[in-house]
């Protein structure tokens, strides 16, 4: 599965550049979020499909509509699309992220990428929560467990890539 996924993503690279800068990280993500798999579904029960898991539910999550601007049919059925939508929403993630929580990151050792990796599981906002308050949100809501990932772990997952 990884060797298609180089494929599609180099496919993505031909057709939007900006997919280059994120590539190390998004094939990192891909292989935790989906083991490669473009057409997966949440087995949890969350609104999140692909690759990368982006979620959407027409309402509070619109992660597919925004970046990928097909539905959720579509975007399950190409990989290309996966990997450019993500990397737009990478690219929206780091611009959320002003110099305050840039330095706040740096003072506590999380680079781009583990910024970026917490974000992916919890948002801007959750990774605010922790930066600024040592909350470690996690997302054991959608987990079938109820363990679910935090945050701490998803930033040092990603912080040395």
């Amino acid at each position: 599965m990884l060797i298609e996924f180089n494929r599609f993503y180099d496919e993505a690279e031909r057709e939007y550049s900006d997919c280059r800068e994120y590539r190390i990280f998004l094939t990192k993500l891909a292989g935790l979020e989906s083991g490669y798999n473009s057409n997966i579904q949440n087995k949890a029960g969350a609104p999140a499909f692909g690759y990368f898991q982006l979620m959407e539910d027409g309402n509070k999550y619109k992660n597919i509509t925004t970046f990928a601007e097909c539905s959720i049919q579509q975007f399950r059925a190409n990989p290309v699309i996966q990997v450019i939508a993500a990397t737009k929403l990478a690219k929206a993630f780091e611009k959320c992220f002003d110099s305050k929580d840039r330095e706040t990151a740096e003072a506590l050792g999380i680079t781009r990428w583990g910024l970026l990796g917490g974000a992916w599981l919890a948002g801007v906002g959750g990774v605010r929560k922790y930066l600024y308050n040592g909350i470690n949100v996690n997302d054991k809501r959608w987990s079938k467990d109820s363990k679910g990932v935090d945050v701490v772990s998803r930033i040092k997952l990603f912080n040395n890539i």
